[in-house]
């Protein structure tokens, strides 16, 4: 009983975090029938397999949308046809991925409290909240990386082989059906599990066994990669880009830089934190910030003089399609022109403040990292461990875009994965180099990004409702 009490209080901050992300999302009021980026296709097939049975696809789907099509039938039978009661179903599943994001910061050895702010700064985030509460499959697909990297933890935790077993087995099964969701959550499976592997290579019997669910899962997605090839209407994408020229290294350049300020733009609560940690009285720090801002005004003016239109690149939040100058959810065209939210003077504010922010974390990393400055309590798992379990998983998704950046865009609902990998990152970081708890402003910039999440999420589903 007294074990159950324990374990009961130490998910109770968890528990705070996916009813955090329910108020929020119920106070947008996110009702509208309309589709919304591509969900409306999403949701003609959840309607159309809870009538006939069947997966059909209409000519639009490039994920293969899977487990989603019978979660979302599942609504339908419950609740009807409408769109407001299928995309229920996607908040359904993140709530629970809020629940397991806690959690897995936890087992990270982050520390309950920080923990729960990191939580509630990415499922609050004005990029989570809207997708939360449509049928687009990227929040099922963070769900399947989330369960993956959390079983995946808890094998390196275990302390006896069959434990171990047990969470690998489940961490490459889960996300062989789960990646049925959107392909490139196989991610977890091809990536991480072997990772794990690795890391617990010490035990012949896990290594033997994890080569077998290695085989296993690979002969799944191959399968059902070829499976969705077969379907008729389905689009299925090249991992490969040919005729590929000057002007398109140029093109990927722009977009990439683009993609990671919008990368700081979303952890900038956790980011500011490092101001602390630097000492100005070191000559180093200072010349070192000095040199970043002169670096960074030559390579933000230089693109400005030659090409105007890019100062939607350089300028937050730098050219995104879900948080946009026009508010989020910016993805349906409508009649006539959205009012603009983020006016310029805002834009530069908040271009400033994450150059600024990434300058004094660089600064940081050069010259105050410090791992055993807090070691009272031993982590749950070692920096090492750690660094070889997320970075090459990081590294494969970044490699996995370049076809979506040469022929298309970097949406920043594809920086989703990545965020969890860079909430964990800094959190642990700061908690290990500078100080135990993250100071006061960053529980203030949580709340300041939690308020525009809900604010725009609602403003966007009252224009799609007028519509």
């Amino acid at each position: 009983m007294f074990r159950l009490n324990t374990n009961l209080k130490s998910r109770l901050p968890a528990l705070l975090c996916v009813l955090a992300l329910l108020f929020c999302a119920l106070a947008t009021q996110p009702i509208a029938e309309i589709g919304i980026d591509d969900d409306w296709s999403y949701v003609k097939s959840a309607r159309v397999l809870a009538q006939t049975g069947h997966i059909v696809y209409y000519g639009w789907a490039t994920p293969m949308l899977g487990w989603q099509l019978f979660l979302g039938a599942l609504f339908v039978r419950l609740f009807g046809p409408s769109f407001t009661a299928i995309r229920a179903s996607t908040l359904l599943i993140a709530l629970v991925t809020a629940f397991l994001t806690q959690r897995i910061m936890v087992r990270a050895g982050v520390s309950s409290r920080n923990a729960t702010i990191g939580t509630l700064a990415f499922v609050l985030s004005p990029l989570f909240l809207p997708l939360a509460l449509s049928f687009m499959t990227d929040i099922g697909g963070l769900f399947c990386i989330a369960l993956c990297l959390y079983a995946c933890l808890c094998a390196l935790q275990a302390h006896t082989d069959r434990a171990i077993l047990a969470w690998l087995a489940f961490a490459a099964l889960s996300n062989d059906l789960g990646g049925t969701i959107r392909q490139i959550a196989w991610l977890g499976v091809l990536v991480m599990v072997p990772c794990t592997v690795w890391l617990l290579r010490h035990r012949p019997r896990v290594v033997f066994s994890g080569v077998v669910l290695y085989i296993i899962s690979l002969g799944f997605v191959l399968g059902s990669l070829h499976w969705f090839q077969q379907q008729p209407y389905s689009l299925p994408e090249p991992l490969i880009v040919e005729h590929v020229d000057g002007r398109h290294l140029i093109y990927l350049a722009v977009r990439f830089l683009s993609f990671f300020f919008r990368f700081a733009l979303f952890l900038l609560p956790i980011l500011l934190a490092f101001v602390r940690g630097i000492s100005f009285r070191n000559g180093r720090a200072g010349a070192y910030l000095i040199f970043g801002l002169l670096l960074c005004a030559a390579i933000c003016l230089f693109p400005a003089l030659h090409h105007p239109d890019s100062f939607r690149y350089i300028l937050a939040p730098y050219n995104g399609n879900y948080v946009t100058p026009y508010g989020l959810a910016d993805t349906t065209p409508i009649k006539g022109t959205r009012p603009i939210v983020l006016t310029p003077e805002l834009r530069i504010v908040f271009t400033i403040a994450v150059l600024l922010a990434l300058l004094c974390f660089l600064n940081f990393l050069l010259t105050n990292v410090r791992l055993t400055r807090f070691a009272g309590k031993a982590p749950r798992i070692s920096w090492n461990s750690l660094l070889i379990l997320l970075v090459p998983f990081t590294l494969v998704y970044l490699s996995l875009l370049l076809p979506r950046s040469i022929n298309g865009d970097l949406f920043d609902r594809y920086l989703l994965p990545l965020l969890l990998i860079g909430f964990i990152f800094l959190l642990r970081l700061f908690q290990d180099c500078v100080r135990p708890s993250l100071p006061l402003a960053s529980y203030a910039l949580v709340l300041l990004y939690a308020f525009y999440a809900v604010a725009g999420t609602h403003d966007a589903f009252s224009m799609y409702r007028v519509y």
